[in-house]
């Protein structure tokens, strides 16, 4: 987040609303992960201010801001986030486009909240036609469709998307935010297919990830410290040679 904040202040200096606005969206993506709900949708909103008339990187940032208000449990705004991201890029883009696809992911994962299966299956198999899904999108898509059919009690058609997501795992181009909603899937669905044995497993496999991520988090965060530190250290030391020289 550091080397962010230093690029929205030399932004600033610079009046380059573009580097702000990228600044702020990357910081916010960040903290939601850390469950920083609030925190993250103020600095989109401000993202979002700065992009100006960079429509796909405003239907971006719309997006994330969706994802926000859906995981506050506010589904008119995130609807409306979510609209509005499409409307901006469709004038743009091609159906295929990756902000494209992430505001219909989105879109589909916000139906299947409302309760209103057979509307998110249709955007998800709409996505499917898409060839340039990369692995971690297929994964996403076919874990998506898996919690439709749970969530509707199609266990068939539930069991055969889980299955394509168990067999893309342990790939590394699974992004690890991705495996651990995986894995909460799994486990639930085990359960509800009274299989105990296989939803502890599940379960600490998951445990085992979110272990992984949280140390992750804490080593980058104490070399963030770190970098700030020496960065203010070399800040005062100039500072120190400045009023020197003019003593």
């Amino acid at each position: 987040i550091w080397s962010f904040k230093e690029a929205e202040q030399y932004g600033g200096l610079a009046g380059d609303s573009l580097t702000m606005a990228q600044a702020q969206y990357r910081m916010g993506k960040m903290i939601l992960d850390d469950g920083l709900k609030e925190e993250s949708l103020a600095m989109l909103q401000t993202a979002s201010l700065y992009f100006g008339d960079h429509i796909v990187d405003k239907a971006l940032v719309l997006n994330m801001m969706g994802v926000c208000y859906m995981l506050q449990g506010d589904v008119d705004d995130a609807e409306s986030c979510l609209k509005q991201g499409l409307l901006k890029v469709g004038k743009y883009q091609s159906n295929s486009s990756k902000a494209n696809l992430k505001l219909l992911n989105n879109y589909a994962v916000l139906y299947r909240l409302q309760g209103e299966y057979d509307k998110a299956v249709n955007i998800l198999r709409q996505m499917f036609v898409n060839s340039n899904l990369n692995e971690d999108e297929f994964f996403m898509l076919n874990l998506n469709l898996g919690n439709v059919y749970f969530d509707k009690k199609v266990f068939d058609s539930a069991t055969l998307y889980y299955n394509r997501v168990v067999k893309l795992l342990h790939s590394e181009k699974i992004m690890p935010n991705t495996q651990l909603a995986a894995y909460t899937a799994l486990s639930l669905f085990a359960v509800s297919q009274n299989n105990d044995s296989l939803a502890l497993f599940y379960r600490e496999k998951h445990e085992e990830l979110l272990y992984t991520v949280i140390k992750q988090r804490q080593e980058q965060n104490i070399y963030r410290i770190q970098r700030q530190y020496d960065y203010e250290s070399l800040q005062n030391s100039m500072n120190q040679k400045i009023i020197w020289r003019h003593r």
